[in-house]
């Protein structure tokens, strides 16, 4: 089975994960924005995808963000596109 490494960050984002894990995908890495700050407290909170994907039991790594991009360990470029369809997901899950 081919590996799926996800890209996401808000809950809009959360379904697409969850729909992969209940369908048995190989997912060896979550890729999400760093935590941050929120509300009056300013209290620091996980993304979205990070509280799922921790559930899920999924690693997480979230890059750090600087000046000239993504600071990575792991590679010299990220490319990301993000596209969300119904009929797309329903080839996923079969519904």
């Amino acid at each position: 089975m081919k590996k799926i490494v996800f890209m996401g960050t808000p809950d809009i984002a959360v379904p697409s994960l969850k729909a992969l894990v209940e369908n048995g995908f190989d997912i060896p890495l979550v890729i999400t924005q760093p935590d941050k700050p929120k509300g009056r407290g300013q209290a620091v909170q996980f993304p979205p995808v990070k509280e799922y994907a921790l559930t899920a039991g999924l690693e997480v790594y979230q890059p750090i963000l600087t000046v000239g991009g993504i600071s990575c360990c792991f590679a010299n470029h990220i490319f990301y596109t993000s596209f969300t369809s119904l009929s797309h997901m329903s080839k996923i899950t079969g519904h």
